[in-house]
């Protein structure tokens, strides 16, 4: 009686089991919906990501050759300059005494000069005497109207005058080296003077300054930097790092598209301009920078921004 009821359990359960799937198997096949579409040939991308620093094309550090005091500053930040502009001058006081000084040495050494070429003229007429003295002690030694005594004294006294002159001329030179070398040194207390303006080398905006007026400036051994001028922002670039992994992956003209903090809903677009070979190795990782152009005709990429980047490669 046991073994039956059992096995009238066990066929029981088996036929629910059964009934319970077959519902399960018809209301998911009720539900079930079957889309289809028609295969098309498209591109297959990967894409590259990283990040990068916004720099300007072109960053020039201006600085100072001479030390002094600064006397006047004529830009701020985020001014605009021209080239040749001037954004800061040095006292110069200093610097125009000097030129004062060597403009009286030049005048000293020019003035020597026409002395120096004032004694070859006396010389040279000395000489012409002599000569003529010396000419005539011949003809009277010859009629015998003079000793030979004096005829020596003649020569002699030409050879002077021949020495004098020669030493006149070598004094002239000496005059004229002199002058060059003074119109040199003036040359130079003029270029100092000029240096003391601290003027602009390229069209841009000045995006560091890093003195005041009354700030002592020291050129020693290196110029100090005064000013950061950024060239052209309408045009930047980013330097952005990527891994050895990815690098075969980034090929020069390949069209990159990123975002900065500062704007985090819109994207800018840029291209691969240049993929430099140096690894740079930090805590046994490897990258290599790759230098990625862009326009920037707002104004909106600012140099420093941390951008986000990303190059698609298709196939």
């Amino acid at each position: 009686m046991k073994k039956g009821w059992l096995l009238i359990l066990v066929v029981a359960a088996a036929a629910g089991a059964a009934g319970y799937y077959h519902w399960q198997s018809q209301g998911r096949a009720a539900r079930l919906d079957i889309q289809t579409a028609e295969i098309k040939r498209s591109d297959v991308r990967r894409v590259v990501s990283t990040s990068g620093t916004v720099r300007a094309l072109v960053t020039v550090d201006i600085g100072s050759q001479l030390s002094g005091n600064i006397g006047e500053v004529n830009v701020d930040y985020s001014t605009e300059v021209k080239k040749d502009e001037v954004l800061a001058r040095i006292e110069p006081s200093s610097f125009e005494t000097r030129v004062r000084e060597e403009e009286a040495g030049v005048a000293v050494a020019r003035a020597n000069v026409d002395l120096q070429l004032a004694s070859v003229q006396r010389a040279e007429a000395n000489l012409r005497k002599a000569g003529l003295d010396l000419g005539r002690a011949k003809e009277l030694v010859l009629k015998g109207a003079t000793s030979q005594a004096a005829l020596d004294t003649a020569v002699a006294a030409e050879e002077s005058a021949r020495a004098d002159l020669a030493i006149a001329k070598a004094n002239v030179e000496n005059a004229k080296a002199t002058l060059l070398q003074r119109n040199a040194t003036l040359d130079s207390a003029r270029i100092d003077l000029d240096r003391t303006y601290i003027r602009s080398p390229i069209d841009g905006v000045v995006i560091d300054k890093i003195v005041e007026v009354g700030q002592t400036v020291a050129a020693s051994l290196q110029a100090p930097k005064l000013f950061t001028i950024a060239q052209d922002l309408n045009h930047v670039q980013i330097e952005a790092q990527v891994d050895e992994a990815d690098i075969g992956q980034v090929t020069r003209d390949n069209p990159v598209s990123f975002t900065v903090d500062a704007h985090p809903d819109a994207t800018f677009d840029g291209i691969v301009e240049q993929i430099r070979l140096t690894p740079v190795a930090l805590q046994n990782v490897v990258t290599y920078t790759v230098v990625i152009a862009a326009d920037n005709p707002l104004g909106r990429l600012l140099p420093g921004m941390t951008s986000h980047a990303g190059q698609q490669k298709r196939w």
